[in-house]
């Protein structure tokens, strides 16, 4: 994400992958505390398939679908591993959106800056939230509650957003560190003399 000339390069990545990884763990959280059992196909069809004993199937007796169906612990890391890298990219467009939209201004490192992009990073992460509770969990999430997951998501991100710029600063490189020292007319680095220290 670093280098180049655009706005999406002066993203500083630590905060981003940090960020990102927060929001994927949270919008896990809340998509599986909204979510039903998830029994997929394989797990109907072993289901409904009987059991088999050293006589042959069993018919009409109820197998259970295997652990990993019902296991929370890879839901959660599966929903996670999912949400990643969407949510990396919500959060690194919204500090280079908020970056290009205040470069210039005096107000580049101030509150409103910092407000705008934790909007934006909150926005960027209910959509991821809505978006992964569609793919990945279908029908055992209902639509109001993988909305209710997603204004849940955007409410502590937003507060998470602004917390964390207020004390580690902006995730975007700012001026000061994207321009070298000044340098004089010649094109050589400013040095003082001994006569001006």
């Amino acid at each position: 994400m670093s280098g180049g000339g655009n706005a999406l390069g002066r993203v500083r990545e630590t905060p981003v992958l940090l960020g990102a990884g927060l929001v994927a763990a949270l919008a896990a959280w809340e998509l599986h505390g909204h979510a039903r059992p998830l029994v997929s196909g394989s797990a109907k069809a072993h289901a409904l398939a009987g059991s088999v004993s050293h006589h042959g199937p069993v018919p009409g007796q109820y197998v259970p679908p295997p652990d990993v169906v019902g296991d929370a612990l890879a839901n959660q890391v599966g929903l996670v591993a999912l949400a990643v890298l969407p949510a990396a990219a919500g959060i690194a467009c919204a500090a280079a959106l908020t970056r290009r939209l205040f470069t210039g201004r005096r107000l580049a490192t101030g509150m409103t800056p910092r407000l705008v992009f934790a909007a934006l990073a909150a926005l960027a992460a209910a959509l991821v939230t809505a978006a992964v509770a569609g793919a990945a969990l279908g029908s055992a999430v209902t639509a109001l509650d993988s909305l209710e997951s997603a204004v849940q998501v955007l409410r502590t991100t937003f507060v998470g957003a602004v917390l964390a710029t207020a004390v580690l600063g902006p995730p975007w490189r700012t001026p000061r560190a994207d321009h070298p020292a000044p340098d004089d007319r010649a094109g050589r680095p400013r040095t003082l003399t001994h006569a001006q220290a």
